[in-house]
């Protein structure tokens, strides 16, 4: 079962531009919200990179994986850069991040 709070899907349907596919070029398995919210930390200005990268390893630890979890997280902090600072992948750029 994925722990999650009842706001975060509530953001995204608020969100207009929001766009996700879950966990990028990478299996979802039984923690696909955890990709998604952490989608959804990079595109907005709530979180910063680490933080949103530490509540993707914290997300996909809960879930039961905990090795999974350190290399996921070790993916998002090498090449996650990309996406969080030009936005290529989600159609937004960082001057345009909203508070939800």
């Amino acid at each position: 079962m994925i722990k999650r709070k009842p706001s975060t899907i509530e953001k995204i349907s608020h969100f207009k531009e929001f766009v996700t596919d879950g966990c990028t070029m990478a299996p979802d398995l039984e923690f696909s919200e955890c990709c998604v919210e952490h989608d959804l930390n990079y595109c907005t200005i709530e979180n910063t990179r680490e933080q949103a990268d530490h509540k993707l390893r914290i997300c996909i630890y809960e879930n039961g994986y905990p090795v999974l979890s350190v290399l996921y997280w070790i993916t998002v902090r090498i090449v996650g850069w990309y996406p969080y600072y030009f936005g290529a992948a989600y159609g937004y750029r960082k001057e345009y991040r909203k508070t939800l």
